[in-house]
């Protein structure tokens, strides 16, 4: 007989819906529907009490180099613009350039002064 029981489908379960005189105020919340909304307010709620813990913990002390770049605008932070004006950023770029080509040189010496020594000592091992 328990056999039996378990072979015939359970009817599935189903949560009361918003009476007549109450339909004006919407649908009613279902336990799924609080459930969803519950996780969220929470998460939230938990993110917010992290935020407000480290920024108890934070060093005032404390400085980095963008904050310096920084500004307060309607309470979002805001880098200031780089005051160079075209000219001086383009001649930056070719020191840039310059000193790229500069260091390359001076490995191509060093790679030919090395060729030179190893056939050097090519020689000397021969004689």
């Amino acid at each position: 007989m328990k056999n039996l029981k378990r072979a015939v489908p359970m009817r599935k379960y189903q949560e009361r819906g918003q009476p007549q005189r109450r339909a004006k105020l919407g649908l009613l919340e279902k336990k799924k529907d609080y459930k969803e909304r519950a996780i969220n307010y929470h998460a939230k709620e938990d993110q917010l009490n992290k935020l407000r813990e480290k920024a108890a913990l934070r060093n005032p002390d404390e400085f980095y180099m963008k904050m310096g770049k920084t500004k307060m605008v309607d309470g979002k932070l805001q880098v200031a613009e780089d005051k160079r004006d075209s000219k001086q950023q383009i001649i930056d770029q070719t020191k840039n350039t310059s000193l790229v080509l500069l260091k390359k040189q001076m490995e191509e010496e060093v790679n030919i002064n090395s060729r030179y020594r190893e056939q050097e000592n090519l020689i000397h091992n021969y004689i």
